[in-house]
C-alpha cells in the first residue's frame, strides 16, 4: 500500500485475517527503504525529482 501519509506500508492483515507471515517482507523492506531514500534525497539517482526548501 502506498500513500502521500503512509509512503510505502505494508499489508499484514485484512479483516483480520494474516497474510503471509503477518509480518513486513523482503520486496515491502527493499521498497520502503528505495523510497525513503529517493525521498530524503539520500539516493542521487533520484535529487533531480525534488525540490529543497
Amino acid at each position: 500500500m502506498t500513500g502521500t501519509a503512509a509512503e510505502v506500508k505494508s499489508v499484514t492483515h485484512v479483516d483480520r485475517t494474516k497474510i503471509g507471515s503477518g509480518r513486513m517482507g523482503r520486496v515491502t523492506k527493499a521498497l520502503q527503504k528505495s523510497f525513503v531514500g529517493a525521498a530524503m534525497g539520500k539516493d542521487k539517482r533520484f535529487r533531480q525529482w525534488l525540490t529543497f526548501i
